[in-house]
């Protein structure tokens, strides 16, 4: 069951820690209407906290958003709040250097005004950047500065914000008791402060640990005990993420029946969620439990789900993981020619996809020069103080004209 405990183990790299935050679209939109600088700055970074989690292409959209104001308006802060959530958004699609270079830019503007709340963030996000890389000793210096940093932090959340970081780079050197040590450091913490989710979130990836050591029983007490935080946090998506754990313990241990009934309960919730993501991912996971016991026909139903649910919302790269389960079942199902067809489909797909991620890179990369530049000038006359507003109208036909340009390959 390869396919689905790596989806799982996504959640395992990429949690840094869950902030019990109420932000949803009518922030998006505060955000995009606010005409003062400042505080549309002070919404982004709010915001990417939250998409970190949630969505993380939409930080590409925030950054782009605040780089293109008119460098007249323009405030420190907003060239500080892209560096910062382009940071994470290229640390996250695995372009490490250029993440890290944006990070500890806008790591210095908070250093030198002594926020230690924001820095502590960073930091722990640098961190991050360099575990996604392979660069434990470097990750684990990083978290180690964003535990010294968070301890000064007004928000107590942040006072341990690197431990779970730091657990997770032990384990991947191999230190398994350090990383258990720390991360029941981390629950502990959490509990300290009724931060449940944390609590939860650590409970579950201590399962995983377990479940990997053979731990089974050891790995659904964790587990267990994950649901039970995940429920007083009532963090539906928490659970869900539990729920999915379940499920491969008891597929390893052959507890078929239950195992089915966790995945279906997993994918219930993110149903009711509403997050196409999530929801192709429960249906990818539901797809591999048939697949990996040869049932290509039951598996047709969740496999095509995939495919449906990931095109209608753009999910490009769970569009060409679907692929890959259909030419997987057809092959099973010895039906080469349906297999063959959906290998050209994801082909396009692949296609489309690189010519996305090349035009997304250069636009931002673009507007990061822009807004460098115009940082710098000084506007002394009506002619240049003129100047931004047709560089942004350029922009904006540009963005236009490579929306249509996308939208013929879609």
């Amino acid at each position: 069951m390869s396919k689905a405990i790596f989806l799982l183990n996504k959640l395992v790299v990429f949690t840094s820690l869950f902030v019990t935050t109420a932000l949803c679209q009518s922030d998006y939109s505060e955000f995009l209407k606010e005409s003062d600088q400042y505080k549309k700055a002070e919404i982004g970074l709010e915001l990417i906290e939250y998409y970190t989690r949630k969505d993380v292409d939409s930080l590409r959209v925030i950054a782009t958003e605040l780089l293109m104001t008119d460098s007249q308006n323009k405030v420190e802060l907003t060239n500080v709040v892209s560096d910062y959530s382009l940071g994470v958004y290229f640390s996250r699609k695995g372009q490490i250097n250029k993440g890290v270079t944006c990070l500890k830019r806008a790591l210095h503007y908070f250093q030198k005004r002594m926020d230690f709340d924001n820095s502590a963030l960073i930091l722990n996000q640098l961190g991050n950047s360099y575990i996604l890389d392979g660069e434990y000793a470097n990750a684990i210096q990083f978290y180690i500065k964003s535990l010294d940093v968070g301890a000064k932090a007004v928000d107590e959340e942040y006072q341990y914000v690197g431990k779970i970081g730091l657990s997770k780079s032990y384990f991947f050197l191999g230190d398994t008791v350090k990383g258990i040590s720390m991360m029941l450091e981390y629950k502990n913490d959490a509990l300290k402060f009724s931060r449940f989710e944390a609590a939860a979130n650590a409970y579950s990836i201590l399962g995983m640990v377990e479940l990997d050591r053979g731990g089974i029983h050891k790995s659904l007490d964790f587990f267990e005990k994950s649901i039970d935080f995940g429920l007083k946090s009532k963090s539906l998506m928490q659970l869900s993420h539990v729920y999915t754990n379940k499920a491969i313990v008891f597929f390893t241990i052959d507890d078929l029946d239950s195992s089915l009934f966790y995945f279906e309960k997993s994918l219930k919730i993110r149903q009711e969620l509403n997050n196409p993501r999530q929801i192709t991912e429960a249906y990818f996971n539901l797809t591999s439990y048939y697949t990996e016991q040869k049932l290509y026909q039951e598996a047709l139903v969740p496999a095509h789900a995939t495919l449906e649910i990931a095109k209608a919302n753009n999910l490009i790269v769970d569009e060409v993981d679907a692929y890959d389960l259909l030419k997987e079942i057809y092959n099973g199902l010895g039906d080469k020619e349906q297999a063959a067809n959906f290998t050209s489909k994801q082909n396009l797909v692949k296609l489309k996809l690189d010519k996305k991620q090349v035009v997304d890179v250069e636009l931002i990369q673009y507007l990061q020069e822009l807004s460098e530049r115009s940082a710098k000038e000084t506007i002394n006359t009506v002619k240049t103080s003129k100047k931004p507003i047709w560089i942004v109208g350029i922009l904006i036909i540009l963005i236009l004209f490579v929306g249509l340009f996308m939208k013929r390959f879609s």
